[in-house]
């Protein structure tokens, strides 16, 4: 018997949905330039990726035959894999807590809780049940190529852990808020009976879903519209999640009209992140925009340098009129019969058009290499020579990711600050963590991230480097005047350093404890330098009796 929801539906439900609908309506209307210009991309970049040429797109198809060369294809995957190995690499930490307070950060008790929460949340996000790894390069590949990605963190269903997906750009419909962040995700995708029915029950789904699950038809699929967006009239204090919530989710089964659940989330679930962004757009730009004249022009190059090949490498051929019984073929060993006496003494010549397919190449390696140098090939692998100086490599590493600096900082800004935040959210109810210390419990507090990874690293030691050059130059003046040194505070060089070369906190001692190690080597000089006044004084006594004998001898 078919079971499923009613299909009486509500005025308000109604018109729910028909708000939803028209505004999603006017965001399809605004990203339409965008998937033609996407188009253009996929097909140079991403062949495999060409849901934009339709609606829905037909798994397994052949990629498009009239790409010559991969340079694009392969740059936009040493591009997300550079990022991947360099931003968050999972196989190194690449991020960590902290709080603005200095002297609170320098607290033992906050330290090892802080350190304790950054090792339980990387073991979580990285862990291959979260699908992080495998999730975020498929992102970072599309942020290579179309400028924008997105990524979705959730809950898994038995609350053991987390679930992080990257969403299909073509899904996703985004719109800003007044901040200019991506506020609002409208994602239309299609899921079979089975998913449908397993993600949602029967009791939630149209009857008609429900017939074709009882009839055995698993794999027929259905649009569904899942949207969030910020809840302006979130109530805390109600009893439901929809209401209560900073973020609403709503489920709208499309074909039917009908809202199939309705719920929030205490964070903003999806992390929209954009390459580049012009201030008037929505929608990023990436290495792929800017590369697609260079794309276009090499595939167009290619094409015409194997043709101009292929006629240099088997000719067309010039055969005397009338002279073969029949076809001539120019398979091997094959036999071909003519008439006696009708053959040119020149017989069968292949015809010489002048080609000069060289002449190409020069600019085919042109065009590779600005498309490389388009997609930060060369800054994310930052070679380094053989007969480079370590100076020398310090000013080219440095060099490299200046320009890498923007496109860094807008990753972390709109991807993963985003997602650590999600994540931290989810674990903390979850019960993942130990009960904060007091000093944190205290009005105004407030964690902070501090990134950890390779390039945020060789970003930070530029400041380092910068150090350790100046005081070789000051060297040679504290050789006469060490008072110079007293316009540094060491122990905020000393921290400053170790926070650049990411040293674990727990190396370093604290405030207190470095006070403690003072005030000893204090008393300790104190003492060495009593035990020698007395030592001295002992050996100046020693004297002066050895002179008051000395003195009496001679008045005798």
């Amino acid at each position: 018997m078919t079971v499923g929801r009613s299909t009486e539906v509500s005025q308000r439900e109604r018109d729910e949905v028909k708000r939803i609908i028209k505004r999603l309506d006017q965001l399809k209307s605004d990203r339409a330039n965008f998937e033609a210009h996407w188009q253009k991309i996929a097909k140079v970049v991403m062949p495999f990726d060409m849901s934009f040429l339709s609606q829905y797109q037909t798994e397994g198809v052949d990629t498009d035959p009239r790409v010559y060369d991969s340079t694009g294809i392969h740059s936009n995957e040493l591009l997300a894999s550079g990022f991947y190995s360099l931003l968050t690499n999972p196989a190194s930490p690449w991020f960590d807590l902290s709080v603005a307070n200095q002297k609170l950060a320098n607290n033992s008790a906050v330290k090892r809780w802080l350190a304790d929460v950054t090792r339980i949340m990387a073991y979580e996000i990285q862990r291959p049940q979260s699908g992080f790894t495998t999730s975020l390069h498929e992102g970072y590949r599309s942020y290579g190529a179309y400028g924008n990605m997105c990524m979705f963190v959730t809950e898994k269903k038995d609350l053991t852990g987390l679930q992080i997906n990257s969403l299909p750009l073509s899904e996703c419909y985004f719109a800003e808020n007044a901040e200019g962040q991506i506020g609002s995700l409208y994602r239309v995708y299609r899921r079979t009976v089975l998913q449908l029915v397993e993600a949602f029950g029967k009791a939630n789904l149209h009857p008609e879903i429900v017939k074709a699950y009882d009839d055995g038809e698993l794999s027929t699929k259905f649009e569904i519209l899942h949207v969030v967006a910020p809840n302006i009239e979130a109530d805390p204090l109600s009893i439901k999640a929809a209401k209560a919530m900073p973020y609403k989710s709503t489920y709208v089964d499309t074909k039917h009209g009908l809202v199939i659940q309705e719920s929030g989330y205490n964070e903003r679930p999806f992390m929209a992140a954009r390459f580049y962004k012009a201030s008037h757009e929505t929608y990023g730009r990436g290495p792929g925009s800017n590369a697609l004249p260079d794309l276009r022009m090499l595939q167009q190059i290619v094409s015409t340098n194997l043709r101009a090949a292929q006629k240099m490498i088997d000719p067309a051929l010039m055969i005397p009129d009338q002279g073969f019984v029949s076809p001539i073929s120019t398979k091997p060993a094959a036999i071909n019969y003519y008439r006696t006496g009708s053959m040119d003494p020149k017989g069968v010549v292949p015809m010489q058009t002048g080609g000069r397919p060289d002449l190409g190449l020069d600019i085919i390696k042109d065009l590779q290499m600005r498309i490389r140098e388009i997609f930060f090939v060369d800054q994310l692998q930052l070679n380094i020579g053989p007969q480079m100086t370590a100076t020398e490599v310090m000013q080219r590493t440095e060099e490299k990711l200046r320009l890498m600096g923007p496109v860094v900082g807008r990753a972390e800004n709109e991807l993963l600050s985003p997602l650590i935040i999600r994540c931290f959210g989810i674990l903390m109810r979850a019960g993942k963590f130990d009960t904060p210390p007091e000093e944190l419990m205290q009005p105004g507090v407030k964690l902070q991230i501090v990134y950890t990874s390779p390039i945020a690293k060789a970003q930070q030691q530029v400041e380092a480097n910068n150090l350790t050059r100046a005081m070789q130059v000051l060297t040679p003046f504290l050789s006469f005047d060490p008072a110079a040194m007293d316009k540094f505070n060491t122990d905020k060089t000393v921290e400053g350093v170790c926070s650049m070369y990411s040293i674990n906190p727990e190396y370093l001692r604290d405030d207190s404890e470095t006070a403690e190690v003072r005030q000893a080597r204090a008393e300790a000089q104190q003492q060495a330098q009593m035990a020698e006044q007395i030592k001295n004084a002992g050996i100046g006594m020693n004297n002066i009796a050895s002179g008051m004998d000395t003195l009496g001898q001679m008045e005798q």
